[in-house]
């Protein structure tokens, strides 16, 4: 089923302003942005998505989220940028580069000097650092054909699936990801953004990617019905999307059993409103914030599969 292209015209949906689907003592996962090295700042936290901040991540959040995509020679590497220029000391492709190229680069001196030296880590790497109480979110940046690599390393490593969530714009990468990798949680990411089209009359539009590779933006009307629909086709567990969103979007989710994330949320109030509309997840530069200001809302922050409860005692 395609995603559909023809939305009513819905008002703007401000955090909150559904009616409350979630109650304190109700569960909230966290998720660490890009291990939560937080971009340019604060520096002493270590660069983004580097091992290092990954392992920052899990100390203090039960999930930690990663971008990875394949490098020239097919090996699965974890960067956000599909060019090194903004965060190495020498500016390639990583898509046309061999792992041992980027692997030379110095990816941490452009954030601060402490963290000369760091380099860009393989998935692999990652995965066999990852506690066993902990989560991984992997945000595949390349097309279907980096399905199977990830599924590789995730097998090598030794981890179980219920540590493991796969979420990309791509759809023929989450298709394919449903195929290579069973039993792992999976995420359908989307971009919502409401705009004027026509006569200063504002729709709500959604963006996501399909095809090998980087992939091709594509971009419709909003019809939450046909995203849901299409979901539950794929056998998805839930969307991850930005906190605008059509109103009705979670509940809508929620009663067709899918979940709900949302990225990526820095204020702890917004958070707890989030938290309490019925969001299942929210991604975040400061989990620390977050998951204080939810536990004092009454939450519970943990870790747990989207489809098969975690044992008892491998939560917080």
């Amino acid at each position: 089923m395609g995603v559909g292209l023809i939305m009513g015209a819905w008002l703007f949906l401000s955090p909150g302003s559904e009616p409350s689907a979630a109650v304190a003592g109700d569960r909230v996962g966290v998720v660490a942005h890009r291990g939560a090295g937080g971009g340019a700042s604060p520096v002493d936290r270590p660069p983004e998505n580097s091992l290092a901040a990954c392992q920052w991540g899990w100390a203090r959040a039960p999930w930690v989220e990663c971008d990875v995509m394949l490098s020239g020679d097919g090996a699965v590497v974890s960067t956000h940028d599909f060019s090194t220029k903004r965060f190495a000391d020498r500016d390639v492709v990583v898509t046309e580069s061999s792992l041992e190229t980027l692997q030379e680069l110095d990816m941490g001196s452009w954030k601060d000097p402490r963290w000369k030296g760091t380099r860009i880590s393989t998935l692999g790497e990652i995965l066999e650092a990852m506690p066993a109480d902990r989560g991984i979110v992997i945000e595949i940046k390349s097309g279907p054909e980096a399905a199977a690599p990830v599924a590789k390393a995730i097998a090598s490593a030794g981890v179980r699936p219920d540590q493991v969530m796969i979420i990309s714009f791509n759809l023929d990468t989450m298709r394919a990801v449903k195929q290579k990798c069973p039993g792992v949680s999976t995420m359908w990411l989307m971009s919502f953004k409401h705009e004027v089209r026509g006569e200063d009359t504002k729709t709500w539009t959604v963006s996501w990617r399909t095809g090998p590779g980087r992939g091709v933006s594509r971009k419709s009307v909003a019809d939450i019905d046909a995203l849901v629909a299409t979901a539950v086709q794929e056998g998805f567990d839930g969307l991850d999307t930005t906190v605008a969103q059509p109103p009705g979007l979670t509940s809508r989710l929620s009663a067709a059993g899918l979940f709900h994330g949302v990225w990526t949320i820095n204020d702890p109030g917004v958070a707890v409103r989030l938290a309490r509309s019925g969001v299942n997840e929210i991604t975040t530069d400061h989990p620390e914030a977050i998951r204080e200001a939810l536990a004092d809302a009454g939450f519970e922050v943990g870790r747990w599969n989207r489809r098969r409860e975690i044992p008892p005692g491998t939560d917080e």
